[in-house]
């Protein structure tokens, strides 16, 4: 599957896979009207429900959202409004961002350390 584009965050990468809470209510409508005993002239009731239980359900069982934000205004990276959200951004877009600045490289073995620590946590060598 392409990636996709979020237009809310503007992160990059494969839609996460959510289930939808309308469609846990659609089913538990659907089942718990097999349980109530209505009267004969509410049957129709009864199975409008259930049908529209199991509607919702279907319909809505799995939504594709953002991995980072969770929201659902996603496009195709690679389509031509996905081009164009990234040349209005100026090419950056979330996840593309530099490393933090809070940490450094430590002269004795090269592991990135913070720049607060005074003795690397993989050598054991003093940091200046």
């Amino acid at each position: 599957m392409p990636d996709r584009l979020c237009t809310t965050c503007y992160a990059v990468g494969a839609p996460k896979h959510e289930s939808n809470p309308v469609a846990l209510v659609g089913f538990l409508v659907a089942i718990a009207f097999l349980f109530v005993p209505v009267p004969y002239q509410w049957r129709w009731v009864l199975w409008s429900a259930m049908l529209l239980g199991i509607v919702l359900s279907v319909v809505f069982r799995n939504v594709k959202v953002c991995g980072t934000c969770r929201g659902r205004a996603l496009v195709p990276a690679d389509s031509e409004r996905g081009r164009q959200l990234i040349a209005e951004r100026g090419g950056a877009i979330a996840g593309d961002a530099a490393p933090a600045t809070d940490t450094k490289a430590c002269p004795s073995c090269a592991e990135t350390i913070k720049l607060a620590a005074v003795k690397c946590r993989f050598c054991g060598e003093a940091v200046t």
